[in-house]
């Protein structure tokens, strides 16, 4: 009798491909199941907060924003209020996506409790063009790089994207979401950043890998212990030259029918919304002021108030802060969130009528 002489056994390839498969995947979970520790600091806290959200963290008191809003520390303003409501930080990076406040709250009311009072801050410059094409594109993306693509993929779901936008523009993204089926595909950007740093020299170890994943491990803690606060250049105070290259010029006027797109969902499920405009420094702020920025915000946030039942615009007149309260030219470091969340506190209890506990009034004022 003839034996078959092929090198392969078609046979056993299906309970090989099995085999190879499950190794496959052991090695996969067993090396890249934390590899989101060696992504940077941004895509970290989108990471962090995803699975926050998905283990149903709920709260009383709930705060969506852009990354300076990062900056609230949620468990102080927790103990400002003696305890009577429970306070988190969902504010993310910027995500690419006008719709990031809307898509945020949808998620969040998906997997977790509706919250008794919403606090919304977005960037002034939100609400204004300031880039080329000056808001001509109908996508719901404002000029996406690749780190606000990956931001927004790990935190909007390919097929909650399919429920809000047309879809081609979710079609688009496929390619990206597919990477996130297989850690080590969707952290490899990180991984290889990573492995340059730990083997600089003829495959030598240096210290330079490991202090990147201990270094991410303490701002989780950082983000534990505050409920969700992360701080950008805590440590730095940004130079006249920085403030100097970002002071805008007269743009167009957006529309602000994305925001109400948020403040519409809010309403529809009952929520309490106050927005609050984060501290802007000085300079910038002057420069803000000359082009009519804050009375034409005001016009059209009171617009909004006027329109929806739930939504009210907290106007704080001492937002123009010292450029020593920044690290760059629009995040607060560590000295002017300590002070923002001074005022934002006295904020909040002023909002709930709760008594100011001798403190001196937080000052409510038109900007103008």
């Amino acid at each position: 009798m003839v034996k078959n002489s092929s090198i392969f056994n078609f046979k056993k390839l299906p309970g090989g491909f099995i085999f190879f498969l499950v190794m496959a995947l052991i090695f996969e979970v067993s090396c890249f199941s934390k590899a989101y520790l060696l992504a940077n600091r941004s895509v970290l806290c989108v990471v962090y907060k995803n699975m926050v959200m998905h283990s149903h963290r709920s709260a009383d008191v709930v705060i969506l924003g852009w990354s300076r809003a990062l900056a609230i520390d949620a468990k102080s303003l927790e103990r400002s209020l003696d305890g009577k409501l429970t306070v988190y930080n969902y504010a993310l990076p910027n995500l690419g996506t006008k719709l990031q406040l809307y898509l945020v709250l949808k998620k969040y009311l998906f997997f977790c409790k509706r919250p008794k009072l919403i606090i919304a801050s977005q960037p002034i410059e939100a609400f204004y063009d300031t880039s080329e094409d000056n808001g001509k594109g109908d996508g719901i993306f404002i000029n996406p790089g690749q780190f606000e693509v990956e931001r927004f993929r790990r935190f909007i779901s390919f097929f909650s994207l399919l429920r809000d936008v047309p879809f081609n523009q979710a079609y688009s993204l496929l390619s990206e979401y597919a990477k996130g089926v297989i850690p080590s595909a969707d952290y490899s950007f990180f991984i290889r950043s990573f492995l340059k740093q730990s083997l600089k020299k003829k495959g030598k170890i240096t210290s330079g890998g490991n202090e990147i994943i201990s270094g991410r491990e303490k701002l989780i803690k950082e983000m534990q212990s505050t409920n969700g606060q992360l701080l950008f250049n805590k440590d730095t105070v940004v130079s006249d030259e920085g403030i100097k290259n970002s002071l805008p010029k007269n743009p167009l006027t957006k529309s602000v029918k994305d925001f109400e797109r948020f403040v519409a969902l809010c309403d529809q499920n009952g929520i309490r919304t106050v927005f609050i405009l984060m501290p802007i420094e000085r300079t910038r702020y002057e420069n803000m002021r000359r082009l009519g920025w804050f009375d034409d915000i005001n016009e059209r946030m009171e617009r909004l108030g006027k329109r929806y039942k739930n939504f009210e615009y907290f106007k704080i007149s001492d937002l123009d802060y010292e450029r020593k309260y920044f690290g760059d030219w629009s995040h607060l470091n560590k000295a002017g969130a300590n002070q923002f969340n001074k005022e934002i506190n006295l904020c909040v209890r002023a909002l709930l009528h709760l008594p100011d506990n001798g403190m001196p009034p937080i000052k409510q004022d038109k900007i103008s």
